[in-house]
């Protein structure tokens, strides 16, 4: 609605990726060379889904152009912030932190957010190189 010439892809791991429109079949831990530099911003909201949370983080970073930000909406809430099989990370607010200055990132503001559901605490992190 804001950005109407802005080019938005989505990725999906799973065959289904050609049903949704804008969405590429890819997992997000694995790096698109092709994606490096590229992206003014990068939404996730899906990050308790990754496996290794310091290697996806940085190919996320990579994939930011020089004045990119990276919008990583993380839910806190108890029954959303445990891991289990689809979701292996458990990570907590001050850990996240961590993270990113472990790798780079700058926090540059945060947010508090709803979810897709609009029914489960989250956090947004806005990080820049």
């Amino acid at each position: 609605e804001f950005f109407k010439s802005a080019e938005i892809i989505g990725t999906e791991v799973s065959h289904t990726a050609s049903q949704f429109p804008m969405t590429v079949q890819h997992d997000f831990n694995v790096e698109k060379k092709e994606w490096i530099g590229k992206f003014d911003i990068v939404y996730s909201n899906a990050f308790d889904h990754c496996f290794d949370p310091i290697s996806t983080i940085k190919i996320w970073s990579e994939q930011l152009s020089p004045t990119g930000k990276l919008y990583l909406e993380h839910g806190y809430g108890p029954d959303d912030n445990r891991s289990r099989r689809s979701d292996p990370l458990e990570i907590n607010d001050k850990e996240l932190k961590q993270l990113f200055k472990n790798v780079g990132l700058q926090l540059e503001s945060q947010f508090e957010s709803t979810g897709v559901s609009g029914k489960v605490p989250c956090r947004v992190y806005v990080l820049t190189k």
